[in-house]
């Protein structure tokens, strides 16, 4: 039997969220996921068509790179 991989470097390797906000500030869904600032943007464009209106972020830990507010 084959060892687990270690998931938890192949996860933090993934710095950048995509997520929608609820109207009072929190989270409600993490989108996707990426390595890539280029894939996570593409992630960001997608989520913005996919939720009109909403509060979508592409952020890198605490820091905000893209933002739209309804």
């Amino acid at each position: 039997m084959s060892p687990m991989p270690d998931t938890r470097r192949w996860i933090e390797e993934l710095s950048y969220e995509i997520a929608v906000w609820t109207a009072s500030g929190h989270i409600e869904e993490v989108l996707a996921c990426a390595g890539n600032l280029q894939v996570a943007a593409a992630a960001y464009q997608s989520a913005l068509l996919a939720f009109p209106g909403r509060h979508v972020t592409l952020r890198q830990g605490a820091h905000v790179i893209r933002e739209r507010k309804p």
